[in-house]
């Protein structure tokens, strides 16, 4: 009896030992976003457990030349961060007789890690990891620009070679900038769209939609070949505010994504549609641009870009497709 016991008493230990070891193995469980919380508070939440990081850039003055609405600079808030300012990145200094004037485009690139911007006096390029600017072009001091006006709003090409910047001096074109230097190597003619405004890069990069002020057409550029290949409309209505679908085969005139920014600094909840926050600047004034996109990091390199008017698209680094 006494050898059955043992025996009973080692089957017991070895089944003790092994549900433990077995216990060991089973990961521990994340801790759950408290009861009651928001969506806002949740998504903050599971952003803190990632490990890349999603800042908000804004160039200011974005809505046309005042000071009011977040100072001149681009402005860098966390988003992970329910929106915290983070820093102001410092831009070229102006006559104080001319004002600061204001930015018109602003895009980013993933492998180069560059963020360019377009301003009706010139266009910039800036390192996304020092935040050094890289090149600036004056049309005021250097005279690049027909009528020393230059520019409307502008977009990276899908290589991060060639940026397309909207004329603001003479109304029947878009100029065709080197990415790397800012120096102008060609033009692209828009008679039948005049007035540049915006701009909107399809998900395969192969198309621009350039879209003209108080105007209800739309010319479609190849940028394989830097030409027109079609003009687009008329639309019910002006065509200076767009996004595109996936397929490339829809135009709309509003913004989809997660989250929606207003001109006003506003953040909106794109589900709900209820507001969720209000940027503010270090000075805590009220922060607001139209021009502006996030940015994800890991660590210090650029992963991902989004689009300004982008329908939630968000591009890659390495890839020449967006999810």
């Amino acid at each position: 009896m006494y050898r059955k016991l043992a025996v009973l008493g080692g089957c017991l230990l070895a089944l003790v030992v092994a549900t433990g070891r077995l216990q060991a193995q089973v990961p521990a469980a994340q801790p759950a976003v408290a009861p009651g919380a928001t969506r806002l508070a949740a998504d903050q939440w599971y952003a803190r457990q990632k490990r890349d990081r999603t800042l908000f850039y804004v160039a200011a003055p974005g809505n046309g030349s005042s000071l009011e609405d977040g100072g001149y600079g681009i402005m860098v808030f966390d988003r992970d961060n329910n929106w915290q300012f983070v820093k102001r990145i410092p831009l070229w200094d102006y006559p104080a007789w001319l004002g600061p004037g204001d930015f018109r485009g602003i895009s980013a690139h993933a492998d180069t890690g560059r963020l360019y911007v377009s301003h009706n006096r010139g266009v910039a390029a800036f390192d996304l990891r020092t935040d050094k600017m890289l090149w600036h072009t004056d049309s005021l001091n250097t005279g690049n620009f027909d009528n020393g006006d230059c520019c409307e709003n502008s977009h990276v090409t899908i290589d991060g070679q060639t940026i397309i910047a909207g004329s603001g001096g003479r109304k029947d074109r878009w100029w065709v900038l080197d990415a790397n230097s800012g120096r102008i190597t060609g033009q692209i003619p828009t008679p039948d769209t005049m007035r540049p405004h915006n701009i909107v890069m399809s998900l395969d990069g192969t198309r621009m939609y350039l879209a003209p002020n108080f105007n209800g057409l739309l010319s479609v550029l190849d940028t394989s070949t830097m030409k027109v290949i079609r003009t687009v409309g008329p639309t019910t209505g002006d065509t200076k505010t767009l996004t595109i679908n996936g397929a490339g085969t829809r135009l709309y005139s509003t913004m989809d994504g997660r989250y929606v920014y207003n001109s006003n600094g506003e953040v909106f909840d794109a589900a709900t549609k209820n507001k969720i926050h209000q940027l503010v600047d270090e000075y805590g004034r009220l922060a607001g641009s139209e021009k502006s996109l996030e940015i994800v990091f890991e660590g210090d390199k650029v992963v991902r870009v989004g689009e300004r008017y982008g329908a939630g698209q968000v591009r890659t680094a390495g890839a020449s497709n967006q999810r």
